[in-house]
Parts: structure tokens; C-alpha cells; sequence
């Protein structure tokens, strides 16, 4: 029974591999494609989430079989969830600049710092803990924690995750740019798929490998928006693969 739940698993890998990479894929078809820097830029971004998404899923499933320095995995999560929060601030900002009443949704310009700041500060508070356990010879997290220090682990990952779910669907649908209304909405729903499914699902799951299969699952289902996403920035008729005309 277990070997065919690791068989599972490591398929469960490779759909976490592949979904993601294609989304990463359709990214320089897409780039290529375009004319317009801001459509160029936002194809970029949802490259560089997709790549670190798939970089961090990875990591964990090599963890489950294989063990390793959990603080790379910890480190790898955080490097996905600010590169989420730093391009849906960039979105935000950018659908401002082509909204005609530059509405500012959820008092953005001023918000965004605030996150930002909670977000600094709990990355710093947090590694000044993981570096003090591994200098000690401590496993990561094994050294007293308390309250402020477990919330402060979640920060970095819950507020990005939180932010994009919340605000990239309302800043899309006030969107007068169809194009950009359909990548944003599309880019919302990966913080939503990855926020329920990754985060809420995995962390409820008690078995461990279980809980794998679920983040696997949510990373998949994140990959889906993440290339709807990319191609919704063009017109479908109007891209095809390299080398296919």
C-alpha cells in the first residue's frame, strides 16, 4: 500500500513539474508575441511565479522522500509567496494607470506599504530565529518559538497569498482593458487555488504524504490559471508554438 502511494506521489511530482513549466513555456511564446510593454511585463511576472511555484513544490516532495536542510524548503516558499505579493503590487499598480477614474481599490498606494513592512518584518524576525537554531545546531524550529514568532512565519506566506486572491479579481473587473481583466481574473483564482488547496487543504491533512498530494494538487490547479493567465493576453488565434507557423 505505501509503495503505490509514493507511486502517487511522485506522479503527483511530475504533474507539479509539467504544469507549472508549461505555463513558464507559453510565457516566452507570449513575451515574444506582444507589442505592448505592459501585456510584456505582466507575461513576465506570471513566468517568474509560475518558476518559483514549481521550484518549491519540488523541493518539498524531494524533502518527503529524501529528506534535506528544511530551511531551504521553508526559504524556497517565501521566495514564491513575495515573488506573488511583488507582482501582484506591480498588476495593481499598472491596471491604476489604464483604469480612466484611477480608482484606488482598497486604498492600494497606501496599503501596500503597510504589507510591505509586515511582510519585511517577519521575514527578518523569522530568519534571526532559523539562523539562530542552525548556528546552535538546532533543527530549524526545534528552539522556543511562541506566539509572535508563529504568527510571523505565516506572514510572508499568508499576507501575499491573501493580498492577490482579495485584490486582483475587484482590480480586474474594474479593468476598462478586456485583455487585462482576463489576465488578472485568471491570476487571482491561482491565489485562490494555492491558498485553499496548497495552504488550507495541506495543512489540515494529518498523513503527511496526503498533505503532499494536496499541495501537488493545489500547485496543478495553480499552474491551469497561472497559463490561462499568460494566455489570456493575447487573442488564441492569434499564437502558436514555435516552429508550428
Amino acid at each position: 500500500m505505501e509503495s503505490s502511494s509514493e507511486i502517487v506521489a511522485i506522479l503527483g511530482a511530475v504533474a507539479v513539474l509539467l504544469t507549472p513549466s508549461y505555463a513558464v513555456y507559453w510565457v516566452s511564446e507570449i513575451r515574444s508575441a506582444l507589442a505592448v510593454r505592459l501585456y510584456r511585463n505582466q507575461a513576465l511576472g506570471v513566468g517568474l511565479v509560475a518558476a518559483s511555484v514549481s521550484i518549491a513544490s519540488l523541493y518539498g516532495t524531494g524533502f518527503y522522500f529524501y529528506g534535506g536542510p528544511p530551511e531551504i524548503g521553508f526559504a524556497l516558499v517565501q521566495l514564491a509567496t513575495v515573488t506573488l505579493y511583488y507582482w501582484t503590487d506591480a498588476s495593481v499598480r499598472a491596471a491604476r494607470r489604464v483604469d480612466p477614474l484611477l480608482r484606488d481599490t482598497f486604498h492600494w498606494s497606501r496599503l501596500r506599504l503597510l504589507l510591505s513592512a509586515l511582510i519585511i518584518v517577519a521575514l527578518i524576525y523569522v530568519w534571526a530565529s532559523v539562523t539562530y537554531d542552525v548556528l546552535n545546531g538546532y533543527t530549524v524550529g526545534a528552539t522556543p518559538t511562541g506566539v509572535v514568532l508563529t504568527i510571523l512565519v505565516y506572514v510572508p506566506v499568508s499576507v501575499p497569498l491573501i493580498a492577490a486572491a482579495a485584490v486582483l479579481p475587484i482590480v480586474g473587473l474594474r479593468s476598462k482593458d478586456p485583455v487585462l481583466r482576463r489576465h488578472l481574473l485568471w491570476f487571482g483564482l491561482f491565489a485562490v487555488s494555492l491558498g485553499v488547496i496548497t495552504v488550507g487543504l495541506g495543512s489540515q491533512l494529518a498523513n503527511p504524504l496526503w498533505a503532499l498530494l494536496a499541495e501537488d494538487l493545489g500547485v496543478v490547479v495553480g499552474g491551469y490559471c497561472l497559463y490561462r493567465s499568460a494566455r489570456s493576453l493575447v487573442p488564441l488565434n492569434k499564437l502558436a508554438p514555435s516552429g508550428q507557423g
